[in-house]
């Protein structure tokens, strides 16, 4: 109850609102992404939806390279130097942001281009399909130069704007793709609704821009700038192998139609971090404002939050296991409906991940930044190494069971570590949610064998989707009936 309290009182105040704002639009864009995978999904083939994931593939990839952190530094100097009022700095610091990185990306393309026959047989398995390895590439440089527009806009507070933006543009894009669809452009015209959203984007956040782009410039070093945004540079490689390296090895390593489950499955585990991260980011400075009274009270109210949002996670990741064939039949139709094991392993590392997550406040908060980087690097290498090894023999469960291993490694070496310092933590609730989520997984996989027998019409989901609802609330109610998580929420 504190947590909901605290977290109400936020929205109260400018940067809930904000938050709610960001909330709000991400809600709508998730939702709109997710209607526009159901209808594609069921128009195309397993291989040609794979083809399209390779695009997501490709957006990771270029941005990582091509981005030189300058998104994630203007956060953080955009913001201080127009509270100094210096704009000419600021208007500096959003051309290089823009532009610098756009030259890169348009020699990264360029390389692209030249190779795009080796690229194709790599990802698409056919060197024949070279074609829409171009459309790709041009595609994800102007997605990443969006994607840094986006960035200055929040550096700048723009909250409003940037909802109305994305919300536009991913309702542009995702509708030309539909209209391409239907006019029997297949794959190539999914691609091409993405690309032309990609590029009015661009447009629309330049125009925006325009009260900056257009002051002359003032003398801002960007040898200095480039200095500054190394260490950022650096983090992205890492945040690639902790949130995107499994599919791009499963691109490289598989068929496109394999990449396509794998695709689907993590669009519908994304969803838990959609509802759990807006309520989680409230709490950070609130336990930077409470590591001021004493080590004794940081300890005890985060101790408090961690055992709260692990039952959240935990909640929301029984929630998809018990409903993962209803998932994979909505968002990706019959024939993906049997692939409930990989969803369910992604709904596990789901949970993992954000134990992991909270896990690392303390460490944001206590510790030198090189120490958040170092450790979120280790769990990366772990995800990425290990998810290459167990895929080659267990195939896609590999990838999601190493997801598992890396972030449950990062968990036990957090408390490992820092046990005599900040982290409080009860054996015996771990005991609890692995024995919970061992009859999850029973019950959750003997519930969908037994509806693969079933018709998915509408009304014959809307019954399954009751009765696995009521097992979930039964069964979270039981597991709330312990003093460790019922305490926590008084």
């Amino acid at each position: 109850m504190t947590l909901f309290l605290l977290f109400l009182k936020r929205m109260r105040n400018g940067v809930g609102r904000r938050s709610a704002i960001n909330l709000s639009s991400r809600i709508i864009i998730s939702a709109v992404s997710l209607v526009f995978l159901g209808i594609v999904s069921r128009k195309l083939s397993e291989e040609q939806l794979g083809i399209f994931a390779v695009l997501f593939v490709f957006y990771g990839i270029v941005s990582m390279f091509g981005g030189l952190g300058f998104g994630t530094s203007s956060i953080r100097l955009i913001p201080e130097t127009k509270a100094k009022g210096n704009l000419s700095h600021v208007s500096d610091i959003i051309k290089y942001t823009v532009f610098v990185p756009f030259g890169i990306l348009l020699c990264l393309m360029v390389a692209g281009f030249y190779f795009q026959k080796d690229l194709s047989d790599i990802f698409l398995k056919s060197p024949d399909l070279a074609g829409l390895i171009r459309l790709i590439l041009i595609s994800s440089v102007f997605y990443a130069t969006y994607d840094r527009i986006i960035l200055i806009m929040q550096s700048l507070q723009w909250f409003s704007k940037i909802a109305v933006l994305n919300i536009t543009i991913n309702i542009l894009q995702r509708s030309l793709a539909i209209i391409f669809l239907y006019f029997g452009c297949g794959v190539k015209g999914i691609l091409c609704g993405f690309l032309i959203g990609n590029i009015l984007g661009c447009i629309l956040g330049l125009i925006l821009l325009l009260k900056y782009l257009l002051m002359p410039f003032s003398g801002y070093s960007l040898k200095q700038y480039i200095r500054f945004s190394l260490p950022f540079y650096g983090q992205g490689f890492s945040r690639f192998m902790f949130s995107r390296a499994d599919q791009t090895f499963i691109a490289i390593l598989f068929t496109p139609d394999k990449l396509a489950v794998y695709f689907i499955a993590k669009r519908i585990v994304s969803l838990i971090n959609l509802v759990l991260e807006p309520l989680l980011e409230p709490m950070i400075p609130k336990l930077s404002e409470i590591k001021a009274r004493g080590l004794s009270a940081f300890r005890e109210n985060s101790a408090k939050i961690y055992i709260i949002f692990s039952f959240l996670a935990f909640g929301c990741a029984c929630f998809v296991i018990f409903n993962s064939r209803i998932a994979l039949f909505i968002v990706g139709g019959a024939k993906y409906a049997a692939n409930t094991l990989i969803l369910n392993i992604l709904a596990v590392s789901v949970f993992l991940s954000f134990i992991f997550s909270v896990s690392k406040i303390g460490i944001y908060l206590y510790q030198h930044p090189k120490e958040t980087f170092r450790i979120s690097f280790y769990v990366g290498l772990i995800n990425t190494s290990l998810g290459i090894v167990m895929g080659l023999y267990l195939g896609l469960a590999g990838f999601a069971l190493a997801q598992c291993i890396g972030f449950l490694w990062g968990v036990f070496f957090i408390r490992h570590k820092y046990k005599s310092d900040w982290v409080i933590y009860e054996p015996k609730l771990d005991a609890l949610y692995f024995l919970s989520f061992s009859a999850v997984v029973i019950i959750g996989g003997a519930a969908n064998r037994y509806l693969l027998q079933a018709n998915m019409d509408i009304a014959n989901i809307i019954r399954i989707f009751a009765l696995n609802l009521g097992l979930a609330v039964v069964f979270l109610a039981l597991v709330f009936k312990s003093r460790i998580i019922s305490d926590a929420f008084k």
